[in-house]
C-alpha cells in the first residue's frame, strides 16, 4: 500500500510511520513476517495517531476547513477508543482468537483511515497550509 504525499515532510513522516506500523500489525495478524509485540505495536500506533491528528490540527489553525476536519479526527479517536477497550486480556473469555479479531480490526481501520481519509480529506487543506508556510517565509 501507498499513500499519498502531502508535500508536507512532517506529515508525509508521520503517515509512512503509521503505514509502517499498520503492516507489522497486519502481518503479525497473519504470521507473516519476525514476531512483534502487538501490545507495543498497537500502542506506538494509538499514540503516534493522536499525536499525528495535533500536528495537523496546528498545521492548518486558521483553515476555514478545519473545525470540520477535526470532527473527522475525533470520529477516528473514538473509533481507536472502542477497539482499544475491547483489548483486555484479564477479561473472562478473553482468547487469542478475540485478540486476534481486535488487531484485525485495528489494522483495517488504519489502513480505511490511511488510504481514504489522507487522500479525500487531507489534500483539502494543504493549499491552506502550503500558502500560510511561504507566506511566513517572506
Amino acid at each position: 500500500m501507498s499513500i499519498v504525499s502531502l508535500g508536507i515532510e512532517q506529515l508525509d513522516a508521520e503517515h509512512r510511520e503509521i503505514l509502517d506500523l499498520n503492516v507489522l500489525l497486519f502481518n503479525a495478524i497473519n504470521n507473516r513476517g519476525p514476531t512483534v509485540d502487538t501490545l507495543d505495536v498497537t500502542s506506538r500506533l494509538y499514540r503516534l495517531a493522536t499525536n499525528h491528528f495535533k500536528n495537523e490540527e496546528e498545521a492548518f489553525e486558521g483553515w476555514e476547513g478545519g473545525p470540520n476536519h477535526v470532527l473527522l479526527h475525533n470520529h477516528v479517536v473514538r473509533k481507536l477508543n472502542t477497539i482499544f477497550a475491547k483489548f483486555d486480556s484479564q477479561s473472562p473469555g478473553y482468547t487469542a482468537e478475540k485478540h486476534r479479531e481486535h488487531l484485525a480490526e485495528l489494522s483495517e481501520l488504519v489502513g480505511v483511515w490511511l488510504n481514504d481519509h489522507i487522500a479525500l480529506e487531507d489534500t483539502k487543506y494543504i493549499p491552506y497550509v502550503l500558502e500560510k508556510q511561504r507566506a511566513s517565509n517572506v
